[in-house]
């Protein structure tokens, strides 16, 4: 059982075989080993003051170990000032940046990252050197 989880958004496999576990209202990322034993934790409810941790969606592992996340506000047209939108966490916990922009964006559930972006592929993203047979 994962402390504080339910409504989980989203779980991803790393490469070493662990998992990755959006937490939804409980506002974090876990990292699973193969057994289900937790070994990491990201974000958590309440959040530094001012971010509104509330729902975090999907998220996006980036190959350094930086995990950028959507931070859903919720469903009401004036709930995406609640909270910051996107967040990206370093390898260690630590909040490294945050985006806002209530106007712009929304509420949202969903963050990609175009790194390793082939442009000579429209609408795929593949690591860099890599190509479709």
């Amino acid at each position: 059982e994962i402390k504080d989880g339910g409504h989980f958004y989203e779980v991803l496999e790393k490469p070493d075989g662990h998992w990755l576990a959006a937490g939804g209202y409980g506002a974090f990322i876990v990292e699973l080993d193969a057994s289900g034993k937790e070994l990491k934790r990201w974000g958590g409810k309440p959040g530094p003051a001012g971010l509104g941790f509330l729902f975090f969606g999907a998220m996006h592992p980036l190959k350094d170990g930086r995990i950028v996340v959507a931070n859903w506000t919720g469903h009401g047209a004036q709930d995406s000032e609640k909270g910051h939108q996107v967040l990206m966490f370093a390898p260690d916990g630590k909040l490294l940046w945050s985006w806002h922009d209530p106007k712009l964006a929304g509420t949202i559930h969903r963050v990609t990252v175009l790194d390793d972006l082939d442009v000579t592929v429209p609408f795929e993203e593949r690591p860099a050197g890599s190509r479709n047979p």
